[in-house]
Parts: C-alpha cells; structure tokens; sequence
C-alpha cells in the first residue's frame, strides 16, 4: 500500500482573485494481485537478455543514422 500527500503552490502574474494560492491532493495505491514472476531472478534475466538482443541487433538501441535509410 502507497499513501502520498502532494503540494503545489503557484504564484498568479496576471488578473485572478488571489496572487499566491495552492493546490493539494491525497492519493492511495494499493496492489490487489502480485506478479510472482516480476521478482523471479530468472525471468528478470530473461528479460534483460532480451533486451541486450534486441540493442545489439540494432546497433545501441537507437538509429541516430537514420537519414541513410531513405
């Protein structure tokens, strides 16, 4: 379970009844089913693997040359 407060002030240049005013908010985050396989060392490897295949078959990831492909 998740319990979070927020505070935002902000500060109104122009027209508006106040100059300063805030803003707040409460939130709740609850889990109702637990992924078993999120923490299962195994699977994280898995994964990661996955990824580094991918990255490696595409370079780093991420075409920065992609003014060649045209």
């Amino acid at each position: 379970m998740n319990v979070s407060y927020d505070f935002k002030p902000a500060i109104n240049l122009s027209g508006g009844k106040h100059t300063i005013y805030s803003q707040t908010g409460v939130s709740l985050r609850y889990v109702i089913v637990k992924r078993p396989w999120l923490n299962d060392p195994k699977a994280k490897r898995k994964r990661q693997r996955e990824r580094e295949r991918r990255r490696n078959k595409n370079g780093d990831g991420f075409n920065w040359k992609f003014w060649e492909n045209w």
